[in-house]
């Protein structure tokens, strides 16, 4: 009788996955709410909503990253605190998001004394932003270039659907091709305040939009990029009662400003490259300076409302488009520029040159 061999069955040890979200350290400490990365978890992906509750707590809930995986706040899915401070994040390396407020919800607009966000890995590299005194006596953005780019790079989000700030608010995302929407936010509710944006190198996207009278002081974005980069600034509905500047950097960006108004100057550096700026229904209650740097570039102007225009292209062969009318709110309705040059205002060749009366040449 023939005896029936027993198959052996083995199991093979399955591939170890490392998840990529990382766990956040949550805490309150004088009413300032502190988000970290845990003790170990350096380096992870980290994801995280922060709204307000109906009882007025604040609530920081893990968020899914880049890999479907989710964050936990201190080993949990949430943690709920009450705030009467500043929130203070800062997540170092890996590929984070940051998220204020509910979408479309005005209830879940959480409320700090100022906030800062810095998800950079190693800290912005971005250098200050120099003056150069023009023919007016202005200061004038210029670009500077940025150092050495560091090893680490990350791809961040900082997602703002609301939030009320009493005093002033910074986002810095570092190195790599970071995302910055900014919607609903009242930053100065006590006072004054200042919103800054600093993505440092990288093809950077920055969306500010429908913050109606809520900058009560300057709104500044800033992208030192390198010449591969392409960065891109949209503003539509900003408003601030200090200046306005943007400052991009080196490479072929994009920058559009619709329904923008400053009580002080609105001020654009774009920097070397092939830009494209888009200015429509901007009000400047000082100037309106736009730098376009070297490259070939174009300035599409459709009614632009200031005491002072300064419109430069750089060198290159440069293009001002004027669809409306630009409309002065100095003595005689002039518009004056300090410094200009343009190839072609409005389809038609200028001879070089160097200030003059805009209405001469249109």
């Amino acid at each position: 009788m023939l005896k029936k061999k027993q198959r052996q069955w083995t199991l093979e040890r399955l591939e170890t996955r490392e998840l990529k979200a990382g766990d956040v350290t949550a805490i309150v400490q004088n009413g300032n709410l502190f988000l970290t990365e845990a003790a170990g978890q350096a380096g992870k992906d980290n994801s995280v909503i922060v709204s307000e509750l109906s009882n007025g707590m604040v609530r920081v809930a893990g968020n899914a990253t880049s890999d479907g995986t989710v964050s936990k706040v201190d080993g949990a899915a949430s943690q709920d605190f009450r705030v009467t401070g500043s929130l203070n994040v800062n997540f170092g390396a890996g590929n984070d998001m940051v998220v204020l407020g509910g979408e479309g919800v005005p209830a879940m607009s959480p409320t700090f004394t100022a906030v800062s966000i810095d998800v950079s890995a190693p800290q912005p590299v971005n250098a200050s932003v120099a003056a150069a005194t023009q023919t007016t006596g202005v200061a004038k953005a210029v670009v500077v270039t940025p150092p050495t780019t560091p090893i680490v790079s990350d791809n961040d989000n900082v997602v703002v659907w609301g939030v009320n700030v009493g005093g002033s608010m910074s986002i810095n995302t570092g190195v790599g091709g970071d995302y910055v929407y900014v919607s609903g936010t009242n930053v100065g509710t006590s006072g004054s305040g200042n919103l800054s944006i600093n993505t440092g190198i990288g093809g950077d996207v920055v969306d500010i939009e429908n913050v109606y009278g809520f900058i009560k002081g300057s709104m500044t974005v800033q992208m030192n990029g390198l010449s591969s980069d392409v960065d891109r600034v949209a503003l539509n509905g900003a408003y601030a009662q200090g200046n306005i500047q943007i400052v991009t950097g080196a490479g072929n960006d994009f920058v559009n400003a619709t329904d923008t108004t400053s009580f002080a100057k609105v001020n654009i550096a774009t920097g070397a490259g092939n830009d494209s700026v888009t200015l429509k229904n901007v009000h400047a209650t000082d100037q309106v300076m736009a730098s376009l740097g070297d490259g070939n570039d174009s300035l599409n102007v459709d009614y632009l409302y200031s005491n002072d225009f300064d419109l430069d292209g750089g060198s290159g062969t440069n293009s001002l488009a004027i669809t409306k009318n630009l409309y002065a709110t100095g003595v005689g309705g002039k518009y004056t520029l300090s410094e200009i040059d343009w190839t072609y205002i409005n389809g038609r060749y200028v001879p070089p040159y160097v200030g003059g009366t805009l209405g001469a040449h249109v």
